[in-house]
C-alpha cells in the first residue's frame, strides 16, 4: 500500500513513517518543510521524501496524491502562540490549504486520514467558567471566574 504522509517531519509524522516502514507492505512518500527528524526513514528504500510546502507546491502535492492509496494529512500550525500572533495565517494553512487536500482526495477517490489537535477547540469550559457553574450551588448565589459562590443576600 502506498501511503502519503503530508507533514511527515513532525512528531506524529516521523513516528508513523518509522512504524509503517517496518512493515514491508507499505511504501511511504512524505512531504514537509524539513527532514531533520527523519533519520531512520531516510535510510529505508521504500521511503521517498519531498521537501516542500503545500501552499506553494500544489502540482507536486497533487501528483503525490495521485500516486497514493491513502493520504494522511498532518499539516497544521500547532503552536498556540501563532494563533494569537498570526490568526489569518493559521486559518489559511489549518483550514483553507487542508481543504484543498481534502477536495483533491475526494476528486481522485483517495482515502484521507485527517488529523486534528485539541487546540482547535480553544479553552475548555472548565478553564474559563466560574467555579460555581461547575459545582452545584444553591439558588440565588453568584460567583466570578476565580472566586467561590457568594450569596446574593450577603451584599
Amino acid at each position: 500500500m502506498r501511503v502519503l504522509l503530508l507533514g511527515v517531519g513532525g512528531f506524529i509524522g516521523t513516528h508513523l513513517a518509522d512504524r509503517l516502514l517496518r512493515d514491508p507492505g507499505y511504501e511511504v512518500e512524505g512531504l514537509d518543510l524539513t527532514d531533520e527528524k527523519l533519520e531512520e526513514a531516510l535510510l529505508a528504500p521504500q521511503f521517498k521524501f519531498v521537501r516542500g510546502d503545500i501552499r506553494r507546491e500544489r502540482e507536486t502535492t497533487q501528483a503525490m496524491i495521485d500516486r497514493a492509496d491513502v493520504v494522511v494529512d498532518l499539516i497544521a500550525h500547532a503552536n498556540p502562540s501563532l494563533y494569537v500572533a498570526k490568526p489569518l495565517e493559521v486559518f489559511e494553512l489549518n483550514f483553507t490549504e487542508n481543504l484543498h487536500i481534502a477536495e483533491a482526495c475526494v476528486e481522485k477517490r483517495k482515502r484521507l486520514v485527517q488529523f486534528s489537535t485539541c487546540e482547535v477547540y480553544g479553552k475548555t469550559l472548565a478553564a474559563v467558567a466560574p467555579t460555581c457553574s461547575r459545582t452545584p450551588t444553591t439558588p440565588g448565589t453568584r460567583c466570578s471566574a476565580r472566586t467561590r459562590p457568594t450569596s446574593s443576600s450577603a451584599r
